[in-house]
């Protein structure tokens, strides 16, 4: 990127109209008592927003201006530069320092302070803040969040939160603290996660800000509320209603116990309207009704009409809460007349979406293009917003909100999709996709069991090919393993090698490492802390049989606990997932937490529901970043992620049915990737250390391709709580406990060779010497991503009860 040569353009040579405007306004905010308020210039700039919108005629000079303005052209350039080559933080960093350098001016004698709406603090740090080494919920770690190793092999480590120690030693800023302190003052405050204990303190002390920052709320919720169906809204007007309720969302999320636990904070809010704008928000027809853009941003990436409920609901005392009961999920009281049309068939419900392909919420909420999938989906979709999106249409859903008659018609309805896809042509491009890849999917899910059931009695049991055979040449076979074994805690952090130590992978440099400390060490399998005894492949079982089954079972209850499959798929099935693979562009690459500090190598991509980390405004369980539904190729993509979860689900399903049944009641409360609420992760090249995770039930992996050293095993999984691990191989699935210690092989530094070769050359990957690959899927549900849709689910449950509470 080339340096900046900064040249400010007059603005009144471009316009001296709008520099009149803009002067004159600045002049006025200057003069003011509050102009260095985030209140102030936030109203400032909605003005300003308001009036330049509202006339065509300062859009030229605007573009003039900023083509003129080399600086701000290069910073256009450079942060396109940065995102085309992947570099999304150090375009994030660029702009956040642009946006500092204004709040440094447009807030004046506060010295530098920050819109809490804005990611600048989350981004770029405070330079008078250390954070003490922490681990942070779930699957994807900040890199400033760093994790303990786990005492115990028989569940995941600890989880802290980051102990924040203010360091700054002002002396002014102290004795300010300590001074009374205006309104205008303390809303100029900076909200971020290193200085909310300080803000809470301010809050607690002045309680006659209460009923101001309870207006101030309502007043910016109130505006957006009204504009939810505005579809006329230039991306300027929309832009500001978003950030005005992620805004007020972050603030809410702010107050602490110490403040809302306080008898007369409550008191204040009751007597606000705010339980009520809030309420007003968590209607349940807003999912299918307001098509305003950035109210379906707010429903997309900040779950608005569950989020704000989310707060009021924690500000309740929970002794009230405990005799709450909560809904059982009933189908919504919709209105009807006798001259509504009928929707009381599968061949009338499509016929409602070909006619209005709009009612489905994809922009809004991604899972809705799954709602065909299964019976599950469906009514679902009935309860939260495909009755409300009829009922709008005008037409009679009486037969859809009764589940005996709702059953049927989602049978009828996958029937005649093939027959309205052959016979009509008139049918919206993206409702088009929808139903083609519905029906691929079902197709798709019959398809799995064939190729695993071919000669075969029993679920179970061997085949008849093998049927007569000894044990150690039957294609399905048991291993008795030791569900008690201890794995030492010292080896938690140490990557395992079979590769000669000249050949051994570097650790990776850690750059938050305490000084003189030494990275952990690479272990062979057969070192005394491990000893793992090695489980690989009978090539001529798969030839003969098809595939190899190993069934891993308790030593001493003979229970079944994990299970491997060699050749888990057939050809095509297999060739389908791994063009999925190669396709993958758009999902967020997870980062890891410090147990993968030295040896974690490769990309993990999330696909589906989660728990965000909470460091951007308004983060909530949604969909990872990347996953819209907005273009066919959106669309396509999610069916991708949908087919790759339900096959390996339906491959354990087989052979594992209480595992399957497990995952699927953990996830039962999540948002549907396909038709399961568990997330996928896709993996390139993943390698990772000894290491526990905090999954809620066992999970599923699976190798699509291995092309690696034989000779050394890479990327081989090891199941350390039972003390072995398996040879890994193209075509591999299988199950294992991932808040016990398990890992991979790591590669050694040795180029492959010809010898080494498993992908034929013009496959994806191939080249003329032959790369590592190793790609496949993992599928599972932690803890953190499992309490945060229970905790979603309940809170829509209890809206009514939620409101009466604030009411009383």
């Amino acid at each position: 990127m080339s340096a900046w040569t900064p040249l400010l353009y007059p603005l009144e040579q471009v316009s001296k109209d709008l520099h009149d405007i803009l002067n004159n306004s600045l002049k006025q905010l200057s003069n003011s008592s509050s102009a260095s308020t985030r209140t102030s210039a936030n109203q400032w700039e909605k003005l300003l927003r308001e009036q330049i919108c509202g006339r065509d005629i300062y859009w030229t000079p605007i573009h003039k201006w900023l083509h003129a303005c080399t600086e701000l052209l290069q910073v256009f350039l450079d942060v396109n530069y940065l995102i085309f080559h992947g570099q999304d933080n150090k375009a994030s960093l660029l702009l956040a320092s642009l946006q500092r350098d204004i709040d440094g001016l447009r807030f004046g004698d506060n010295g530098l302070q920050q819109h809490q709406h804005n990611r600048l603090e989350d981004l770029t740090g405070a330079n008078s803040d250390h954070i003490d080494v922490v681990e942070v919920d779930g699957d994807e770690y900040l890199k400033k969040d760093i994790s303990t190793p786990p005492s115990s092999d028989q569940q995941s480590p600890p989880r802290k939160r980051a102990r924040i120690i203010n360091t700054t030693s002002s002396t002014s800023t102290t004795s300010t603290n300590r001074e009374s302190l205006s309104f205008d003052s303390f809303d100029a405050l900076p909200i971020y996660a290193r200085g909310v204990s300080e803000w809470n303190r301010h809050l607690k002390e002045n309680s006659g800000f209460w009923v101001q920052k309870c207006s101030q709320w309502v007043t910016q919720l109130n505006e957006a509320y009204s504009e939810r169906e505005n579809q006329d809204l230039n991306p300027i007007q929309a832009d500001q209603l978003y950030q005005n309720t992620v805004n007020v969302l972050r603030e809410l999320r702010q107050v602490q116990k110490s403040v809302y636990q306080i008898p007369e904070w409550i008191q204040t809010v009751k007597a606000s309207t705010l339980p009520q704008s809030i309420h007003w928000w968590s209607d349940p027809r807003g999912l299918a009704l307001w098509k305003a853009t950035f109210v379906k941003r707010l429903f997309c990436k900040n779950r608005i009409s569950e989020t704000l409920s989310l707060v009021m609901h924690s500000w309740i005392p929970i002794a009230i809460k405990s005799t709450w009961e909560e809904s059982t999920g009933d189908y919504p009281v919709l209105q009807t007349h006798s001259t509504w049309e009928k929707v009381s068939t599968g061949k009338e419900l499509i016929r409602a979406l070909i006619k209005f392909p709009d009612m489905i919420p994809r922009d809004a909420y991604p899972s809705s293009v799954y709602s065909f999938l299964n019976l599950h989906n469906f009514q679902f979709a009935i309860k939260y917003w495909l009755g409300y999106a009829l009922e709008d249409k005008q037409y009679n859903t009486t037969f859809l909100t009764n589940p005996e008659t709702n059953q049927i018609i989602h049978r009828e309805a996958l029937k005649y999709l093939r027959e309205i896809l052959q016979h009509q042509e008139d049918i919206d491009a993206f409702l088009k996709v929808i139903f083609q890849r519905t029906l691929d999917f079902s197709q798709l899910k019959k398809k799995i069991p064939r190729h695993i059931l071919q000669n075969r009695q029993g679920l179970n049991s061997p085949c008849k090919k093998c049927n007569n055979l000894s044990k150690d040449e039957q294609c399905i076979q048991i291993i008795f393993v030791d569900s008690s074994k201890v794995v030492d805690p010292l080896v938690i952090g140490c990557g395992v090698s079979l590769a000669p130590e000249d050949h051994q992978l570097e650790p990776l440099q850690n750059p938050h490492a305490k000084p003189g400390s030494n990275p952990k060490p690479i272990l062979n399998p057969l070192d005394p802390a491990l000893k793992l005894a090695k489980i690989e492949p009978n090539l001529q079982v798969i030839e003969r049989c098809g595939l190899q089954v190993f069934l891993m079972h308790d030593e001493t209850s003979k229970e079944m606990l994990d299970f491997w499959v060699y050749n888990a798929f057939d050809e095509d099935t297999l060739h389908h997932l791994v063009d999925h693979h190669s396709q993958l562009s758009n999902v967020k690459k997870i980062n890891r937490g410090k147990k993968f500090q030295s040896y974690s190598m490769g990309e993990m991509m999330g696909h589906g529901p989660r728990a965000a980390m909470g460091g951007a405004a308004g983060d909530s369980y949604t969909f990872y970043a990347g996953m819209e539904a907005v273009t066919s190729e959106d669309i396509h993509a999610l069916f991708n992620s949908a087919e790759d979860s339900m096959v390996v689900s339906e491959v354990a399903r087989i052979f594992h049915p209480r595992l399957y049944n497990d995952l699927e009641e953990a996830s039962v409360a999540g948002d549907r990737l396909g038709t399961s609420g568990a997330t996928l992760y896709s993996c390139n090249n993943y390698t990772s250390p000894l290491h526990c995770d905090n999954d809620a039930t066992r999970g599923l992996c699976t190798q699509y391709q291995l092309q690696a050293i034989s000779e050394y095993f890479e990327y081989s999984f090891i199941f350390a709580y039972y003390g072995i691990y398996y040879v890994s191989r193209t075509g591999s699935l299988w199950s294992f406990d991932g808040s016990k210690t398990h890992a991979t092989l790591l590669p050694s530094t040795l180029q492959l060779t010809e010898k080494d070769r498993t992908i034929a050359a013009g496959q994806p990957g191939s080249n003329n010497q032959p790369p590592r690959i190793s790609n496949g899927n993992h599928k599972t549900i932690n803890k953190k991503n499992q309490n945060a849709a229970i905790k979603y689910q309940t809170v829509r449950s209890y809206r009514n009860q939620i409101q009466q509470y604030y009411e009383s």
